[in-house]
């Protein structure tokens, strides 16, 4: 089952209607996990995290339903970023002091193993010793096509997992996970891409990506294709809730092969992962704490924005070359750098010193 849920104004008012209406499946006597996406440090204005209202909302919900319940908050942040800056950055740090609850980073609590496809993949035991919550929001991915409610879960990973996940092509881990583990309740923040506060709840997450990419318009991304295909969910589900109506917004999502900024073209794919594609993730944000990298590369950046240059990231990476300055970003890219005689910065990720010097 899934639910949707609009209100213009008042997003408690629909946090309030998601809890009634899946309150038999929440174990508030085992307290609450809730997650987040915090994945960069950015403001949560980016459109990239989860938005505060969000959290806040669920939290001042669950304690009018129990005023003693114990709430954890918690993420584990892209591989290579820096938890502490992600939440103090993002603003969730503030937000956790402000609320009272504990925000932890998943990397540092302790984990369990479990069974899986490939062996065994640690979790963190919060997964299975608190009613768990997943609270993503809707964006685009430059790896995996479209991010909501299944791609979130990649958050509950330690960093050398997280980067195993794109050199094993990131679909099927991402579909092989959500099989692995469901969350108790997941609340999808469409605020991106659609006009009204619309969430999406249920507590399957292929559910409720498969409903967001319907009213999204966008391709299926392959781990949605693996995930049906494997039984982590079916396309019978029972949509409940308010009626939509046209609630898409004048942007329209459309996969591009490469984010273009000038005429700097960046090349992805889903063996990128985000310790390389975080250093050019918002081509105007820049590591805040040092401004002579950030000048630098500025600088850099101007003089390709003007005569051209194509950035790939990622192991086998694919590209169809326009201009003649070819970086290829990372140790991945290693092998194909040096078969074409492109430059290779190198690194798991660089460092900003590499890229300077190379860049």
């Amino acid at each position: 089952m899934v639910l949707i849920t609009k209100e213009e104004k008042d997003i408690k008012k629909s946090i309030r209607k998601i809890i009634d209406t899946f309150e038999e499946k929440l174990d508030f006597s085992k307290g609450f996990f809730l997650k987040p996406n915090i994945v960069f440090p950015v403001s949560e204005k980016s459109g990239q995290l989860t938005r505060h209202k969000i959290v806040k909302g669920l939290i001042e919900v669950l304690r009018e339903k129990d005023n003693k319940v114990k709430i954890v908050l918690a993420e584990g942040t892209a591989a290579g970023s820096n938890p502490e800056e992600n939440f103090r950055i993002s603003g969730y740090s503030r937000l956790a002091q402000k609320l009272g609850v504990e925000l932890l980073d998943l990397n540092k609590v302790e984990h369990t193993k479990v069974k899986w496809k490939y062996g065994t993949i640690q979790l963190p035991k919060l997964v299975f010793e608190k009613t768990y919550i997943n609270l993503p929001i809707l964006k685009a991915s430059s790896a995996a096509g479209i991010s909501g409610a299944m791609k979130n879960q990649k958050g509950l990973l330690k960093p050398n997992m997280k980067k195993g996940f794109h050199k094993l092509d990131l679909h099927d881990p991402i579909a092989q996970l959500n099989k692995t583990i469901q969350p108790d309740l997941t609340i999808l923040d469409g605020h991106n891409f659609f006009n009204k506060n619309i969430l999406i709840s249920g507590d399957n997450t292929y559910e409720i990506d498969t409903l967001a990419i319907k009213l999204l318009g966008a391709i299926e991304p392959d781990y949605m294709k693996i995930s049906r295909d494997i039984g982590v969910g079916n396309d019978d589900f029972t949509t409940l809730g308010d009626e939509t109506g046209d609630i898409r917004s004048t942007f329209k999502y459309q996969h591009k092969e490469y984010k273009k900024v000038f005429r700097i073209r960046l090349w992805s794919n889903p063996r990128a992962c985000s310790m390389c594609r975080f250093l050019f993730h918002d081509i105007n944000t820049f590591p805040p704490n040092n401004l002579r990298y950030t000048i630098l590369m500025y600088l850099k950046l101007l003089k390709y924005a003007f005569t051209g240059a194509e950035i790939v990231f990622g192991s086998k990476p694919e590209l169809k070359q326009k201009y003649k300055k070819v970086i290829c970003i990372g140790d991945c890219t290693k092998k194909l750098a040096t078969e074409k005689g492109y430059i290779n910065i190198p690194g798991c990720p660089p460092t900003k010193e590499q890229m300077l010097k190379y860049f």
